[in-house]
């Protein structure tokens, strides 16, 4: 939080932020804060003295969804249920759950315009969730039974939205491939935008992650990254913002040999944070947005069905699909339960040279990862030299995989049949 000013009684509350001075203090347990629109200080005090202790026009309104709102996220905190759900299951919240739902109230609180929420009508919410639906259907839902709880304990729920059937809450199917995704990092205009494009693709960051990330999360010596699921953070206004991680725990992920090398060129160790460190935000959730120039990207790299959350996506559905990673790992360095890596992005194909390799006392992932890097390198040296198509890269791929398999197949068969007649 920004200092007070002065430790005079008449100038308690007043502090300076970028080119002004304002007043904060607190009235019915609600923080007020009052622009004084003035860079002298002594003008400043003077303003001060009536306005303080006087609501500000436009947050005595916002009084009730203010209260409305703590009450409801200490409840669930402290596991309490109103007389009305008495008989209905409700768990209680973790500190992280607490600090995205109270976010998620107060934006809708500011967004519906209304005055409490004993005022939210069902077409309110309806109208809420197709506004949220245009950017994703999963993230529209999920906001809507937050929003919904939080009435429904109120005891003051219109009803329920009614979600489409059929309707897909996720994009998981669309996805960059691993050479296209390195292809967009080596062609990036700009620094930021290619560690935008490494934490996604290379480290499946969410977009939070990537905006909140100091370069103190980072270890270049193990190459490692650490997201911490708590971490007070001074901004470059000198307020603080409590990151929380989504998943609520800390988790490492290794850091790849280009990303790593791409950090020990670019990182500010004094920096407070790697991505545009002079931003503070706004009213916004995270103090930077960084979607519009990723979007604006893929379009250039003509791929207009991609989304910023989709680097995420490829991230994950690259190491399900290598065969070179334990679902376990998967898990582990993308914040995602195992049951969820299962349902949306473990491969489900039968596959019989894993099961042979480990008969054998083999590690066929050695054998794949070295199959998997010579594809690579040949299909990009195809690409480089205009003998193949960007559209039919992973086509490419997959006929190249297959055969390559094939060909692994039979001379690891040739090399036990010579074994054996060696052995006779």
């Amino acid at each position: 939080m920004p200092k007070t000013a002065n430790a005079d009684p008449a100038a308690k509350g007043i502090y300076k932020q970028k080119m002004a001075y304002w007043l904060r203090y607190t009235l019915d347990g609600v923080q007020q804060r009052v622009n004084l629109q003035t860079r002298d200080f002594q003008e400043a005090v003077a303003k001060a003295a009536p306005l303080r202790g006087m609501p500000v026009a436009g947050k005595t309104e916002r009084m009730a969804w203010k209260k409305a709102i703590s009450g409801y996220i200490n409840d669930k905190i402290k596991g309490v249920r109103p007389r009305h759900l008495a008989g209905r299951r409700s768990g209680s919240f973790s500190p992280s759950t607490a600090d995205r739902t109270r976010g998620i109230l107060e934006v809708f609180a500011t967004r519906s315009g209304l005055k409490s929420p004993q005022e939210v009508k069902l077409k309110h919410l309806v109208q809420y969730y197709d506004a949220r639906r245009k950017t994703s259907e999963a993230s529209a839902q999920s906001i809507i039974n937050r929003v919904q709880a939080f009435l429904e304990h109120l005891n003051c729920c219109p009803g329920h939205v009614q979600f489409p059937s059929g309707a897909k809450k996720e994009k998981r199917t669309v996805t960059i491939s691993i050479i296209e995704s390195n292809l967009w990092i080596s062609e990036a205009p700009s620094d930021k935008l290619r560690f935008i494009l490494y934490a996604g693709f290379h480290c499946g960051l969410r977009r939070g992650e990537i905006v909140h990330a100091r370069p103190s999360w980072f270890d270049l010596e193990r190459r490692v990254l650490t997201v911490p699921a708590r971490e007070d953070q001074i901004l470059a206004n000198g307020q603080v913002y409590k990151w929380r991680v989504k998943d609520g725990e800390t988790r490492e992920i290794p850091i790849s040999e280009e990303f790593a090398a791409f950090l020990s060129d670019s990182l500010d160790p004094q920096s407070l944070f790697v991505l545009e460190p002079n931003k503070s935000g706004g009213k916004a959730r995270y103090r930077y947005d960084p979607r519009r120039i990723f979007k604006n990207y893929a379009l250039k790299m003509g791929r207009s069905d991609a989304f910023y959350h989709a680097m995420r996506h490829s991230f994950i559905s690259n190491l399900c699909n290598s065969g070179n990673h334990m679902i376990t790992d998967v898990s582990s360095w993308s914040g995602d339960t195992i049951e969820v890596i299962e349902k949306n992005y473990w491969h489900k194909t039968t596959r019989t040279g894993g099961l042979d390799a480990t008969m054998k006392g083999r590690r066929q992932s050695d054998d794949q990862a070295e199959l998997m890097n010579q594809i690579y390198a040949q299909v990009n040296h195809l690409v480089q030299s205009g003998k193949l198509d960007e559209d039919d890269v992973e086509k490419a791929i997959e006929t190249m995989l297959v055969r390559g398999r094939e060909e692994l197949e039979f001379t690891q068969k040739l090399l036990e049949k010579n074994r054996c007649d060696h052995s006779g």
